[in-house]
């Protein structure tokens, strides 16, 4: 795989921008992942890439600048080693939070252009010698003999799933609100009956008790008797239960979905549901008045009194994933239905 110009196609296919979280970093960033990432496999002659990891400001990075600009003691008079730098956002914050040095490290053969571009954008004074080694070859994280992967931290998981989704199937952004899928329980994978709600907070300044991390979207696992199984702050495991029920499975599961049918008319009677929901978006609200409580006897920033929710107005339904009571035999998952289910 050979680059013949990386700054030329990352100046051709980006556009700089500043980071939603840290406003006073500027980025070159794509506006969105299929195309650029079908360019840059495109640019290196081979298929199955990870995705362009440098053209994107991703959640993570963004908190970790964040808290950098805001505690920059943190960094302050130290040598930073900046591992799977991507864009090299945190980077920069770390020197403009007064970073003595800062290595970029990452495996992409795009991102020390990337950086560097980044960099010059933001008026970062790096050492000449990295901004060398930068523009002219890729750090091997390998090489760094840390023993850490990168992957298996946060969400990085989730996020390679959404990525390789929108890969093959383009961006979800005309996907109707409300879509739901039905999937048999199973207790052994932590599949209670019940439902399993993707709410989106309409208030952008509101982060219910500023534990979620996927804000401003909140998951809540809920049984039929109204108690929550894991609420919004569960987040991994929350992710990790959809994708067990889900992931890999592309048709309905009949024996699941007829039960669910018969139950609300085929989907005319949905008052269950919708009480279900009303009792989720209460569970949270409930579990956020506890933390800001909780705050005002605990040291550092209270979150009590700094923004409030209301309910069922300040969310809107994404998609719920039902899993209905297993009331059938594994005879009746045959093969046929193995590989069945749509989210």
């Amino acid at each position: 795989m050979s680059i013949t110009d990386p700054t030329t196609f990352i100046l051709a296919n980006t556009r700089l921008q500043a980071v939603p979280h840290t406003p006073s970093i500027a980025l070159w960033l794509a506006d969105e992942v299929a195309p650029i990432w079908k360019l840059t496999e495109e640019e290196l002659g081979a298929m199955g890439l990870p995705p362009p990891f440098w053209a994107f400001a991703w959640s993570g990075g963004q908190g970790l600048a964040r808290h950098l600009l805001d505690h920059p003691e943190v960094v302050s008079g130290r040598r930073v080693v900046d591992f799977a730098t991507g864009s090299g956002l945190v980077g920069i914050a770390a020197m403009k939070a007064g970073a003595t040095s800062v290595l970029c490290a990452d495996i992409d053969p795009f991102c020390g252009a990337a950086v560097a571009l980044n960099a010059q954008a933001n008026d970062v004074s790096y050492r000449k010698e990295q901004l060398r080694r930068l523009q002219e070859e890729v750090i091997e994280l390998e090489d760094l003999k840390t023993g850490v992967s990168i992957t298996d931290l946060g969400l990085n998981d989730f996020r390679m799933d959404l990525l390789n989704y929108v890969k093959a199937q383009g961006e979800p952004d005309r996907v109707p609100n409300g879509m739901h899928a039905v999937v048999p329980a199973n207790p052994e994978l932590g599949l209670e009956p019940g439902v399993i709600f993707t709410l989106r907070n309409l208030n952008p300044e509101v982060n219910v008790n500023q534990h979620n991390r996927l804000h401003p979207y909140y998951l809540v696992y809920i049984r039929r008797n109204g108690k929550v199984i894991h609420d919004h702050t569960e987040v991994k495991h929350l992710l990790d239960l959809v994708r067990s029920g889900c992931k890999g499975r592309s048709d309905p599961i009949p024996i699941a979905c007829q039960a669910f049918n018969q139950e609300t008319a085929d989907g005319r009677n949905m008052q269950v549901y919708s009480e279900l929901l009303s009792q989720s978006i209460r569970s949270m609200i409930e579990v956020k008045e506890e933390k800001d409580l909780d705050s005002l006897f605990t040291g550092g920033e209270t979150t009590a009194l700094t923004h409030t929710i209301t309910g069922l107005d300040d969310f809107e339904l994404v998609a719920f994933l039902v899993i209905q009571s297993a009331d059938f035999t594994d005879e009746d998952l045959s093969a046929d239905y193995a590989d069945d289910c749509r989210f």
